[in-house]
């Protein structure tokens, strides 16, 4: 029987814009509006783990909008329960504006809203699943994460923190935490390296933090892991010709939890959700991106390379 899984995170109203190139301070260019949809890296991370077969929670806090009282309807479409989540009264629900150019790059801006207003007074995280599964972000409060972190620990539950975007992180939260999944850019942040430094000089440096399991996305050159008791290795990206990398990250983390929720050892979990990030990126957009279980599976037949180096 699978674990269940809680993504405690952002939910906002995302505007999605395709462009050539990004605009230069002051310039203003042509773009394509591809989609507005519900987004969040929190609530993207949830349903990344719901098209893989996994039983998910959606924690978070809206304000009293439209757009915070379409919450429900958004996560029952797409195989979410947002039962826990609370309504701020006097502030906004986030938004956040994606912006993705020809050479399949992306950037991104948020207005966190209520998601920054919220404390952990405003959940009940007594309600958290036995031997569950929290995955979380940094665009909730430090406070929040930290409560919500304990509250599954004490369940005898895993803790996973995909630390975007990179703060500094209490030595509370790391206590309480499992797997660390930072891009390359966060790992060098929160390592204090700069981009001379190699991936297992800073997975050292985010060990001797307190991180127990860190596993860093290197984008188109694949995964570097350095798991407890276990070789360091790299994991290659998946070959293809990525035409949108918004959304990618979330893709990994929510597909890491579900495989995790389903048995697979850490190895494993981090392989498959290698592939279910390396699909995502073929696509444009992020909801429409984020594959499901049986496309991933698929995708995975398809290639052929020699994939885990020690």
């Amino acid at each position: 029987m699978s674990r269940k899984i809680v993504v405690a995170g952002l939910y906002g109203m995302s505007l999605l814009l395709h462009m050539k190139n990004f605009p230069a301070p002051g310039e203003t260019v042509n773009g394509e509006m591809t989609a507005l949809e519900a987004g969040g890296k929190g609530f993207n991370q949830a349903v990344s783990a719901a098209r893989n077969g996994a039983d998910v929670t959606f924690l978070t806090a809206v304000g009293e909008d439209a757009f915070g009282e379409k919450l429900a309807q958004e996560c029952r479409s797409y195989g979410l329960s947002c039962m826990g989540s609370a309504v701020l009264a006097g502030e906004k629900t986030a938004a956040a504006a994606v912006m993705s150019d020809a050479q399949g790059e992306s950037r991104v801006v948020v207005s966190a809203g209520a998601c920054a207003a919220v404390k952990p007074e405003d959940f009940d995280f007594s309600r958290f699943p036995q031997s569950g599964i929290l995955l979380l972000q940094n665009e909730l409060p430090c406070g929040v994460n930290i409560e919500a972190a304990k509250a599954m620990k004490k369940r005898g539950g895993t803790v996973l923190l995909n630390p975007a975007p990179a703060r500094k992180l209490e030595e509370e939260l790391l206590r309480h935490i499992d797997f660390l999944i930072p891009n390359w850019g966060e790992a060098l942040a929160l390592a204090g390296l700069d981009g001379d430094a190699a991936p297992a000089e800073a997975a050292e440096r985010l060990h001797e933090l307190g991180a127990p399991n860190i596993i860093i996305t290197l984008g188109g050159k694949g995964l570097y892991l350095s798991f407890q008791r276990q070789t360091p290795a790299f994991i290659e990206a998946a070959q293809v010709k990525a035409v949108d990398t918004s959304g990618a990250g979330d893709t990994f983390c929510g597909a890491f939890a579900a495989r995790l929720a389903k048995g697979d050892s850490r190895r494993s979990a981090a392989r498959f959700a290698n592939f279910a990030s390396g699909l995502s990126v073929t696509r444009r957009g992020i909801m429409q991106a984020i594959p499901f279980e049986g496309e991933i599976q698929a995708f995975m037949l398809a290639q052929t390379f020699g994939d885990v180096r020690g």
